[in-house]
C-alpha cells in the first residue's frame, strides 16, 4: 500500500493522456487490495478508499450518456470488467459501492456488449477473451435479467466460462426474463 499512497496524493490520477480505462483498471486493483488488507492496516486502507472514491467516478463518467465506450468493444469489455470487480467489491466489502454504479450510463453499459456482439459465438474484436460474466452482475445490479440472458447465451453457443461466471450468476424467474426487454428503454 505505501506504494500506492503517493499516487492518490497527486490531482487527478489516471487523467490526461492514459486510456479512459486506465482510471477504472488502476482504482478496481488497488481497492480490491486495500481491502483485502483492510484489518492489518486500517488507516491505510481508508485513505486508498477515499482516494479510490475520488478518482473513479472520473473513469465512469466515459460511460455518459448511453453506456457506450470511447475504445471500442474490447476496450469497453476490458473498463466493464473492472468497473464491475470494483463496485462488487466496494458492495460486498462495505455494504455499498457509495453511488459509483450509478454512474450516468453505466447502466446502459451491457446493452452496448450486446449490440456490438450480437448473437455469434464470437464477437468481432480480435481481444474477445470469451465469457463476460460482468453481464451477470449489470443484469443483477441494474434488475435488467435480459443482460444475463445475452451472457447466458454467449456461453451455450461455445464462450469460455470464467470463474466470475460462478460468483455473478443469478438465474432471474418471472415474466422479466423475455429478451425483448433490452431493446426497449
Amino acid at each position: 500500500l505505501d506504494l500506492v499512497l503517493p499516487v492518490y496524493q497527486r490531482p487527478a490520477p489516471w487523467g490526461g493522456n492514459h486510456p479512459p480505462h486506465w482510471n477504472l483498471v488502476c482504482n478496481a486493483g488497488f481497492a480490491m487490495g486495500a481491502l483485502a488488507v483492510a484489518d492489518d492496516v486500517p488507516e491505510k486502507s481508508a485513505l486508498i478508499l477515499r482516494g479510490v472514491m475520488d478518482s473513479a467516478p472520473h473513469g465512469m463518467q466515459a460511460y455518459g450518456p448511453e453506456g457506450a465506450w470511447p475504445e471500442g468493444q474490447a476496450g469497453a469489455e476490458y473498463a466493464m470488467r473492472y468497473a464491475s470487480l470494483l463496485c462488487s467489491a466496494l458492495t460486498t466489502a462495505l455494504g455499498s459501492d457509495s453511488g459509483l454504479s450509478a454512474a450516468r450510463g453505466f447502466d446502459r453499459a451491457g446493452r452496448f456488449r450486446a449490440y456490438t456482439t450480437g448473437p455469434v459465438p464470437r464477437g468481432s474484436s480480435a481481444d474477445d477473451s470469451g465469457a463476460m460474466p460482468e453481464m451477470f452482475w449489470l443484469g443483477k445490479r441494474f434488475s435488467s435479467p435480459p443482460l444475463a440472458w445475452v451472457e447466458e447465451r454467449q456461453l451455450d453457443r461455445g464462450q469460455r466460462p470464467d470463474p466470475l461466471d460462478l460468483g455473478w450468476f443469478d438465474y432471474p424467474h418471472g415474466e422479466s426474463w423475455k429478451v425483448y426487454r433490452l431493446w426497449s428503454y
